[in-house]
This record gives C-alpha cells, sequence and structure tokens, in this order.
C-alpha cells in the first residue's frame, strides 16, 4: 500500500496498545485522498443512474 505520496494523498497509519502491558490491540493503515469538490456529485448522479437502469424494464 505505501507508495510517494501524490498530489491530494498522504499515508496514515496508527496503533492502539494497551497502556499497562504495552500490549498491541490494533493496528491499522489508510491512504487519505483528497477528492475535488464535484466528486461526490458525480458518484450520486452516477448511482441514480445505476438505481434507474436497474428499475426500468428490460
Amino acid at each position: 500500500m505505501r507508495g510517494p505520496p501524490g498530489p491530494g494523498r498522504g499515508y496514515i497509519a496508527g496503533e492502539l496498545t494497551q497502556a499497562s502491558t504495552g500490549a498491541v490491540l490494533a493496528r491499522g493503515e489508510a491512504v487519505m485522498v483528497l477528492c475535488d469538490v464535484g466528486h461526490f456529485a458525480r458518484h450520486q448522479e452516477w448511482l441514480a443512474k445505476q438505481d434507474a437502469a436497474a428499475q426500468s424494464p428490460g
């Protein structure tokens, strides 16, 4: 999953440990991506078209 960060992209990792023993309880990592302002509107429009196509007789 690791690679060079690009424009609008970053990597984050974390670890949850028990304070009294130092035991690792969980680990996680993610790629954080910055979307342009129209991204979610375009995705919602695409989903609506998919729903309409699935409901039309055919």
